[in-house]
């Protein structure tokens, strides 16, 4: 009877000291989680950790413990991921993010990919943040949820000159990206910095002189016409050479025009629901704006009008705004069916 009496205390001892661990590891990342959730996690991860016995786990009251000494180095990593709940993983500690990238690198690194997988992207389609996350790990084998401060400023800066565009949608706080309208701006920019020449070399003496070349003879005279209608090649006389540039004027321009606001009036009528018709409406307006510049970007005049022709096409094809926009998208390269 009294080795059961002691059996028993030393196992609500047992039980109390392990509540207890639990209690400093909720403490010790106040606000991640609770102690119910702790508790879990703690008995879930004990097949890690075998004891000397093979084919036993160690004790919950050995991972509790483990995990907190862990945690007074600063090296365990506690998070919540909304499918699968707390994740508790052991890590090497702050000396291990020291060797990381600077932020500057992380910074540039996220803007590159931003740039690479919009460039990559058919009209009409936005990038996810989840695609954005996989390359960064393909490309640097580490996470982009590590470097949330350094991902938003990248964002907040090329939202800022109009490079890119993003929304966040849904319950879970998906981020979405599109082109800005000054993303060829940034195509620019990058095309002129990967053409850059490189400094020429430093012209060596020579021991003397070379006789002079024998001079090349002239480039036959060429002539440069330029159409804004649709014509066939052109050329004149026995060496000339004709580049034939077919662009839509002002006139096809403003019938794009007129065809958007025949969309933005349509859309006024529909039964989209209210966020996603404010969200086709303002970039409708974006749009609209674009053409109307003295020189409207082609490529961000197509890339938005992509975005537009999936919720005009839900609008029906009977309608009058599907069938003048139809007609005027396809002058900038954009057909609906």
């Amino acid at each position: 009877m009294s080795n059961n009496l002691d059996w028993l205390n030393g196992l609500a001892e047992g039980q109390a000291d392990f509540d207890a661990a639990i209690r400093q590891l909720d403490s010790k990342f106040s606000g991640v989680s609770n102690f119910l959730a702790w508790r879990e996690t703690v008995l879930m991860a004990q097949s890690k950790y075998p004891s000397d016995m093979p084919g036993v786990s160690a004790p919950p009251l050995y991972v509790a413990h483990r995990w907190l000494q862990l945690a007074e180095a600063g090296c365990l990593d506690v998070r919540v991921d909304p499918a699968r709940g707390l994740i508790v993983e052991e890590k090497l500690g702050d000396d291990s993010a020291r060797l990381g990238p600077s932020s500057e690198v992380i910074r540039n690194q996220i803007s590159k990919l931003i740039f690479k997988k919009l460039n990559e992207l058919p009209d009409g389609r936005m990038l996810q943040i989840y695609e954005l996350a996989h390359a960064f790990q393909t490309a640097t084998k580490k996470r982009l949820a590590d470097y949330q401060q350094e991902l938003e400023e990248v964002i907040e800066d090329l939202s800022e000159k109009s490079y890119i565009q993003h929304r966040t949608r849904g319950l879970g706080g998906m981020i979405l990206f599109c082109k800005g309208i000054d993303f060829d701006v940034w195509q620019d920019e990058i095309m002129s910095t990967r053409s850059r020449p490189a400094a020429a070399p430093s012209p060596s003496p020579s021991p003397s002189p070379s006789p002079s070349p024998i001079p090349a003879p002239a480039a036959p005279a060429s002539h440069t016409y330029i159409f804004h209608a649709p014509v066939a090649s052109v050329q004149t006389g026995a060496n000339a050479v004709a580049h034939v540039q077919q662009t839509a004027d002002q006139s096809q321009f403003a019938e794009l025009k007129s065809a958007l606001e025949a969309v933005l009036a349509e859309l006024a009528k529909s039964n989209l629901p209210a966020d996603e018709r404010e969200d086709v409406r303002e970039l409708v307006r974006t749009t609209i704006t674009e053409v109307e510049k003295e020189k409207p970007n082609k490529l961000t005049v197509r890339t938005m009008l992509g975005g537009i022709a999936t919720t005009v096409q839900t609008l029906g094809s009977s309608s009058d705004a599907y069938k003048v926009f139809k007609a005027a998208a396809a002058v900038v390269g954009v057909t609906l069916p």
